[in-house]
């Protein structure tokens, strides 16, 4: 069996349909029942004027990372600018980020037990749980830096140029979502000397990395 093809047999079908739902359940469970706070505000207030995502206004200063703002005022004109429309995507990539953690684990191990074990843990992740479930960004950084991890690792194993290219993709999303995910970027910077042994390995590597953060 292809190390692709469990994932879409019956038996494990079950488990990672399970999987998601409890993810789900646990990330959207009341998630108007609380007012918005400070930090939710913040990125309220950039959605309802995206005029202060490339102006200086007051004590507001334009963002770089402006990919969060621009998705929630989609589902502010939708559902109105209320704690719904600020948390709903939040708590969908919270859920889904299952899978590249899952995929990532797979991809080091080529175990199904530690694949399915790492999914389920981060499912019901006390702190993953929470952000998942509040109106700001980390949680869907996190989902492009996981995506952007997987497309690392195979890159390194592979040295096929769609995966760097992917990587690229994946991390300057990351990038445009939360400025902070330069700490994972400067992190691959360094390991990339480590994970690629070959000269055409790390130029593409270090290309990948470059490009990423240019829109940022």
């Amino acid at each position: 069996m292809k190390n692709r093809a469990w994932f879409l047999s019956r038996g494990y079908a079950a488990a990672w349909l399970g999987l998601l739902g409890l993810a789900a359940a646990l990330r959207m469970y009341h998630l108007p029942g609380f007012v918005v706070n400070n930090d939710e505000g913040h990125w309220l207030i950039y959605a309802l004027d995206k005029r202060l995502l490339f102006e200086p206004m007051r004590n507001s200063y334009p963002r770089p990372d402006l990919l969060f703002p621009l998705i929630v005022s989609v589902l502010v004109r939708l559902l109105g600018p209320n704690e719904l429309a600020l948390r709903l995507f939040p708590a969908l990539v919270g859920s889904l980020s299952l899978f590249p953690l899952a995929a990532l684990v797979f991809q080091l191990t080529k175990n199904r037990a530690a694949c399915l074990f790492a999914a389920a843990f981060l499912a019901v992740l006390p702190l993953h749980v929470y952000f998942s479930a509040q109106g700001i960004p980390d949680t869907i950084a996190l989902f492009f830096g996981l995506c952007a991890l997987v497309f690392v690792v195979r890159a390194s194993q592979t040295k096929e140029l769609k995966n760097f290219v992917w990587m690229g993709i994946w991390m300057a999303l990351a990038l445009l979502t939360k400025a902070t995910a330069l700490y994972l970027w400067g992190f691959l910077a360094i390991a990339g000397i480590v994970l690629l042994d070959d000269k055409r390995g790390r130029r593409l590597f270090y290309a990948a990395l470059a490009s990423a953060v240019i829109p940022l």
